[in-house]
């Protein structure tokens, strides 16, 4: 980690704060115990669309099928458990050790924690390994003095802390009664310089992620790896870096709006296509989840929906003239905060493939 200065600091940390709005994952049942007999349908609506472009085109062109997609509904509040990382390698020197300990402080006291009885908080401090300082917990008191213990240690081992981080929550939902709902955010600060390389931090954010995890990267230092700390966090806008204080103001706002009250925990989106059509490899956009051999059906799930719906594009090519589908069937199905479900089938779009016909070579004229 390098110097960076507790203005900005501070500014980051009033900002992260808001998260009391964070994205939700849901409490699993105790080993030996049964899950609800069958999910009951949602109060939430969803609507969408897919269209093709161009709606005519050559044979042997390709088309792109966009899909737009939805959800709507009032939402709740639910309790809500955090997990902040701290990196406290031997880059960190005393004043920003102390830096980062103000940060954290501020943030655990704007948590409202007295006011707020669902809402627990535990830290992990991680230099070449892990070390769990408090586990979840309402106590502020006691957060503040796990901060306290925080010390600069040895090499970064961000995998191990988010693995930690986990192990923190998975442990909490034990606490729960099968269905209650709880949101689970991880918020990493770190200089993304992890000792075991970036793909074992990735690795150890796939496992979060696949949980119901929401992951917040805080790039910390302006030579901080930008990349790997993106690709550490849940999405693009999960990630903060230290560009100045409106550029995180308005990072922050984007993850208000995404998750204040938001009901959709969960989204998958799958297209299948139709005989004569085929998928142009590594066009999606974003990457599918899921493709199936023949390449015929494509999956996307989501587990954080942001409020303006989700976009995914695709790219095909039809093997046959004539007026055409280019969609066998898609549909998005949702899951919300309770573990009710809805969705909706996609109208199919069609496209004209027409046959290319042969341009004449101009031959001189007889004499």
């Amino acid at each position: 980690m390098r110097r960076f200065t507790s203005m900005i600091l501070a500014v980051a940390i009033g900002v992260i704060a808001t998260l009391s709005l964070a994205a939700v994952a849901v409490a699993r049942p105790a080993p030996g115990t049964q899950a609800a007999a069958a999910p009951k349908p949602s109060i939430c609506t969803a609507d969408g669309g897919q269209i093709a472009h161009p709606t005519t085109l050559l044979l042997g062109e390709t088309a792109a099928i966009t899909m737009y997609v939805r959800a709507m509904c009032a939402g709740s509040q639910v309790p809500t458990h955090y997990v902040l990382v701290a990196d406290t390698s031997d880059a960190m020197d005393r004043s920003l050790v102390h830096e980062l300990q103000d940060a954290m402080t501020t943030l655990v006291a704007r948590l409202n924690l007295k006011d707020s009885p669902g809402t627990k908080v535990g830290i992990v401090a991680v230099d070449d390994e892990a070390k769990a300082l408090s586990q979840l917990t309402n106590n502020a008191a006691r957060l503040f003095g796990a901060i306290g213990r925080i010390d600069a240690g040895t090499d970064t081992r961000m995998d191990l802390g988010i693995l930690e981080g986990v192990r923190m929550l998975t442990m909490a939902r034990q606490d729960l009664v099968y269905p209650e709902i709880v949101n689970e955010v991880m918020i990493t600060f770190s200089d993304g310089d992890n000792a075991g390389g970036c793909s074992s931090a990735q690795r150890a954010a796939r496992r979060a992620k696949s949980a119901g995890v929401l992951v917040i990267t805080v790039c910390v230092g302006r030579k901080c790896a930008k990349d790997c700390m993106r690709r550490v966090a849940s999405a693009r806008r999960y990630a903060f870096e230290w560009l100045g204080w409106s550029a995180l103001l308005s990072v922050g706002n984007h993850i208000r709006i995404d998750h204040w009250k938001i009901g959709i925990r969960r989204m998958t989106v799958t297209q299948n296509l139709p005989a004569g059509v085929d998928y142009v490899t590594d066009s999606a956009d974003p990457p599918a989840t899921e493709i199936g051999a023949d390449g015929k059906r494509l999956v996307w799930t989501e587990n954080f929906v942001p409020v303006d719906g989700l976009t995914i594009t695709l790219r095909v090519r039809p093997r046959a003239v004539g007026y055409k589908p280019v969609s066998a069937g898609a549909k998005a199905e949702f899951w919300d905060t309770y573990d009710h479900t809805g969705g909706f089938y996609f109208a199919n779009p069609f496209v004209e493939v027409l046959a290319p016909f042969p341009v004449p070579t101009p031959t001189d004229a007889a004499p």
